[in-house]
């Protein structure tokens, strides 16, 4: 009986240091933009990281409320990977990107995006101008 409590011990010891390591978020948001009914807002972000990293990413409108958003609760971005959220139904106003990035506790290395909010006209179905850029912070 002893040998079993005394290994159940040793156990729980060798665990504990990995109970307290649950994954981590940054949150970076950008500076709102202005769009028009002839423009629109879009939220991209590339990992620089060597591994994958989670993100979540989030048109916000001026009100608070989330205008669109990452189809799933995150997107596994491969080292190099980008991705980009944009509103399906035009928002006239302004509008931020936030987003949420989930540290991994097995890796070492913090993960490292870069993310932004551009505003792009459309001039035509395939010529795009770029209005406004705001760097996520």
């Amino acid at each position: 009986m002893v040998r079993l409590a005394s290994a159940l011990a040793m156990a729980a010891l060798a665990l504990a240091p990995a109970v307290g390591r649950a994954a981590t978020a940054t949150v970076l948001n950008s500076s709102p933009l202005w769009a028009d009914s002839q423009s629109y807002h879009a939220c991209t972000v590339v990992n620089v990281s060597a591994s994958t990293v989670n993100v979540t990413i989030e048109l916000v409108g001026a009100n608070g409320k989330v205008i669109a958003t990452t189809p799933t609760a995150f997107v596994a971005l491969t080292a190099g990977a980008i991705t980009e959220v944009e509103n399906a139904n035009p928002y006239i106003g302004l509008a931020r990107c936030r987003f949420t990035v989930f540290a991994n506790p097995a890796v070492a290395v913090p993960p490292s995006v870069r993310a932004n909010l551009t505003v792009f006209h459309s001039i035509s179905a395939e010529v795009f101008q770029t209005y406004a850029v705001s760097e996520a912070r």
